[in-house]
């Protein structure tokens, strides 16, 4: 295509792009008005703005276009024709059938030109600071420093503006970020005292020029090549950039995010950190789980977490774990045939595109060498004085919902027929109010609900404009902002200089632990097992004639320095369960169940205390682990009451744990567990059996009544006793012996 101009382009790479020239010529007839134009942009980086802006408008009236030439193309009308055809009318049918298409084009048009003048006025306002800083762009040379500027590096927020690169005519390239930059900054002046502070490894500190609402960054190119020494360095640095993070509460760090440069990891968007606690009903846990693991190393985003897709797929977008060419079971548009008479619109399955987030070759995340870099800084951050204050004092990006979801709406609001009527298009974006319904369920505080209804407002207001929303939150004090409006207090249970706060206040030893076992089970798929200097410290090997007991007291040791305590006196342990029907396993807090969760580990814990003749060492963590948990919440029959998982193992434990102690609030606890029981309607589906079923249920009525001489308890063991028999016997063939019956 040498020799082309940027129309004849346009012509051949977009499809019915002679037809948006009119709204194209228009635009970039208002942006020349402005003498910056000729002053800071060369020929090609005005060709490719007006590029963008074509593929923008492309997206809203295409598809619009395709429809209304369809019945003409069937009586034998060219492509040509019908695009001549247009032109000549003065876009007057494509306005008439599709107002709403009209509308939103005339819309990007205008905000494409406002963003355009914006940004040239902050490059000519800061051209001295970019030679200064990045050496882009002489600002004593009389011709356009711009040569080229890339599409948009990202997604399009608060009318029209995207992260876009500049490259100048010497080739250097630097990054245009039309948002806040203080959290690049405060986290490049981080990544210096890390260095300064003895990191074995220094870590590469992207140039940053912060302008207040705006910034400038150094472009780094990608070189995802390295060798073993190469990648070990990669993942020793990244577990420490994993500590910082985490640390600093940062989120949203996705695979796009991440960048490989050579052996050093680089941080490419960093908007959202300092996050304040999400509203319940935003939480991607529930419950204890939520409290817990929102503060830890998996809110980054950084490890790998497989996300359900569509048509019952996985995929991993996580910035360590994101790979390309994921399937991810969505159908995407293709135009076939540009410009011809046989242009078609197509659908193609996603994929992931190709990655540059971590190094080639190996099989993936180093995970010793990932850990030992993620201990090694957060014993520098806890021995040291990290320059952390000035993250409380920042206005960063809060994300309410996944970019998906408003993709989606994005997606259903540009098909031709919601085009054509406003009252669809509407309609259209009501699907935001789900947010409303869930957090309706929640609570009934009429502050939250008009709280919610203004964000979602908000959102269908940049969704309208086919844009992401972009909120902004104060670190210090919570408050809720566009880059418009002030919101108010954003009714975040905490806001992100608290958070803060917490999670330096619970730095050491034990939680360092903790987050590495995270980061194990995330990138093993299997349950933490001892690593890094300290857990081989406390690491008991099985060996031939080992004392039982010392074993068992070892194991309680183990559990000990695991348990993670809540506000409510409560105990909770960590393991890893699949995810659903998948072999993806994720981290979660153990139940309560006796089988296999908490209540099974407070009877062994309750039993060790007894033999092992040290009176009330366990017994804290006995008590913890027997308190409420979520199992009992909303589940009725014999769910909430089975032996293996329910109310009823509990209460057996409580029990025999009581027993073993001789401590009576145990054995009221069981007594109150089981004092609400019943006996059933046995179902004929129920199973009778002790592990599931309703004889489970009565071993643990008569485990709590011959420990605490209930004789309420006792009457219901009869009750229940005589239902299960009853049941067994309309179970069995009546042609069984009646001793075999028995």
């Amino acid at each position: 295509m040498h020799g082309l101009t940027a129309r004849d382009r346009r012509r051949a790479s977009i499809p019915f792009g002679p037809v948006f020239e009119p709204v194209v010529s228009s635009a970039v007839h208002a942006l020349e008005a402005d003498s910056r134009v000729d002053s800071l942009l060369g020929c090609r980086a005005r060709e490719q703005l007006e590029h963008n802006l074509a593929e923008r408008l492309a997206f809203i009236g295409a598809r619009c276009l395709l429809q209304m030439w369809e019945p003409g193309r069937a009586e034998g009308q060219t492509y040509r024709q019908f695009v001549s055809g247009q032109l000549d009318s003065g876009l007057e049918e494509l306005a008439r059938v599709y107002p709403v298409a009209w509308r939103l084009m005339g819309k990007v048009a205008d905000h494409w030109c406002r963003a355009g003048r914006e940004m040239l006025e902050r490059l000519e306002s800061d051209r001295a600071r970019l030679w200064e800083t990045f050496r882009w762009g002489a600002s004593d040379d009389a011709v356009p420093p711009v040569e080229s500027v890339s599409r948009a590096l990202g997604d399009v927020h608060n009318g029209g503006r995207h992260v876009v690169s500049l490259r100048d005519r010497s080739g250097r390239r630097i990054v245009y970020k039309p948002r806040p930059m203080g959290q690049e900054a405060a986290y490049g002046r981080l990544l210096g005292w890390a260095n300064d502070a003895g990191f074995s490894l220094p870590l590469l500190v992207p140039g940053v020029v912060d302008r207040g609402g705006y910034g400038w960054m150094e472009y780094l190119e990608a070189d995802t090549d390295a060798d073993a020494g190469g990648r070990a360095r990669f993942w020793h640095r990244a577990g420490g950039h994993l500590a910082l993070l985490r640390r600093i509460g940062a989120t949203d760090l996705h695979v796009e995010n991440l960048l490989a440069v050579g052996d050093q990891p680089v941080i490419v968007d960093l908007e959202c950190m300092v996050q304040p606690l999400p509203h319940p009903a935003l939480l991607p846990y529930e419950g204890e789980t939520g409290r817990i693991l929102v503060d830890s190393v998996l809110f980054t985003g950084l490890l790998p977490g497989a996300l359900p897709a569509r048509a019952g797929l996985m995929v991993d977008l996580s910035g360590f774990g994101g790979a390309p060419s994921q399937v991810t079971g969505t159908l995407i548009p293709r135009w076939r045939d540009i410009g011809t008479d046989r242009m078609h619109l197509g659908e193609m399955m996603a994929e992931t595109p190709p990655s540059t987030n971590r190094p080639r070759g190996g099989t993936g995340p180093d995970i010793e060498r990932l850990i030992r870099g993620y201990e090694e800084m957060d014993r520098l951050l806890v021995d040291g004085d990290p320059p952390l204050d000035e993250f409380s004092d920042l206005t960063t990006r809060v994300v309410f919902r996944a970019t998906a979801i408003y993709s989606r709406v994005v997606k259903s609001i540009v098909q031709p027929d919601v085009l054509a009527d406003e009252r669809l298009f509407a309609a259209g974006l009501d699907e935001l109010d789900e947010w409303l319904d869930r957090l309706e369920d929640l609570t009934d505080d009429s502050e939250d609900l008009d709280w919610a209804r203004a964000v979602v407002d908000r959102e269908k207001e940049a969704v309208g404009n086919l844009e992401i929303p972009w909120f902004g939150v104060d670190a210090g004090d919570g408050t809720l902002r566009t880059a418009e409006a002030d919101l108010g207090p954003g009714r975040f249970p905490r806001n992100g200089a608290e958070g803060l706060r917490d999670r330096s206040r619970a730095a050491g030893a034990v939680d360092r632990v903790f987050q590495t076992d995270l980061i194990a089970i995330t990138l093993e798929g299997k349950e933490p097992r001892s690593r890094g200097e300290e857990l081989r410290e406390r690491e008991q090997p099985d060996r031939p004639g080992e004392d039982p007991l010392s074993r068992a007291v070892s194991i309680g040791e183990w559990l000990a320095e695991r348990a993670l305590t809540s506000p409510g006196g409560g105990v909770w342990w960590l393991e890893s369960r699949t995810r659903g029907y998948t072999a993806v396993r994720v981290p979660s807090l153990m139940d309560r169940s006796l089988y296999s969760g908490s209540a099974g580990v407070a009877v062994f814990l309750a039993a060790l205390e007894r033999v092992s003749g040290a009176p009330g060492r366990w017994t804290p963590l006995v008590r913890g682990a027997l308190t409420v948990g979520p199992e009992a919440d909303g589940a009725e029959g014999l769910v909430r009451w089975e032996l293996t998982g329910g109310v009823s193992g509990r209460a057996y434990a409580a029990a025999v744990a009581g027993q073993l102690l001789g401590h009576e609030d145990l054995l009221a606890m069981a007594r109150d567990l089981m004092g609400s029981f019943e006996v059933p309607e046995i179902s004929p589906v129920d199973p009778l059996d002790v592990v599931g079923g309703w004889s489970g249920v009565l071993l643990a009525l008569c485990a709590v009544a011959q420990r605490s001489g209930n004789e309420v308890m006792t009457e219901r063991i009869g009750g229940l006793a005589r239902a299960i028999g009853a049941e067994i016997s309309t179970r069995l063939p009546p042609e069984m012996p009646q001793g075999h019956r028995r």
